[in-house]
């Protein structure tokens, strides 16, 4: 059910503004500066690392204590940290590369991020599914500008010049 999320969680907030150069800010701060270079070449976005997964960095061959190290700095010290209300009810645990979620009332724990954070995250519109949707728009859009580019030198050509002359002729 809603717990009254309003998306006022402002660490969430703040990260998901990042740009793949600040989340190599916060990478230096938790000692895995050697994850920069891949992260920015993937365009890892703040609101990409909220939502990045133990998986994500298995593939990227980041060494268990490294996963756990990171997964605890977004989960704990991002999301879990920036709510009072998720704080007070959740920990955030390290297991073998991988965080799990403790439920502090029920003595249950879960692999899957609460249903709390997820709310939290959806109220903030920086939910997965956000993610993935704007990252599609983004890539259409890239897409078009590509296929816009070479129609534009396809006429060139057909006018016998080339892109280069076209432009110095303005």
């Amino acid at each position: 059910g809603n717990m009254g999320y309003t998306g006022e969680n402002m660490l969430v907030k703040q990260a998901a503004s990042w740009s793949a150069v600040q989340v190599g800010y916060f990478l230096d701060k938790y000692r895995l500066a050697f994850l920069k270079t891949e992260f920015i070449r993937m365009d890892i976005t703040g609101e990409k690392l909220l939502h990045i997964t133990a998986d994500d960095l298995k593939g990227m061959r980041v060494k268990e204590k490294e996963r756990e190290r990171l997964l605890l700095a977004i989960n704990r010290d991002i999301i879990w940290r920036g709510s009072p209300a998720m704080a007070r009810k959740w920990q955030v645990v390290p297991s073998k590369g991988d965080i799990f979620f403790h439920d502090s009332f029920t003595k249950q724990s879960q692999w899957d991020r609460p249903q709390e954070m997820l709310e939290e995250l959806d109220a903030l519109g920086v939910s997965l599914q956000d993610v993935l949707e704007r990252g599609k728009q983004k890539r259409q859009a890239r897409l078009q500008q590509a296929l816009a580019r070479r129609e534009q030198q396809e006429a060139l050509k057909d006018k016998g010049q080339t892109l280069e002359s076209a432009i110095d002729l303005t």
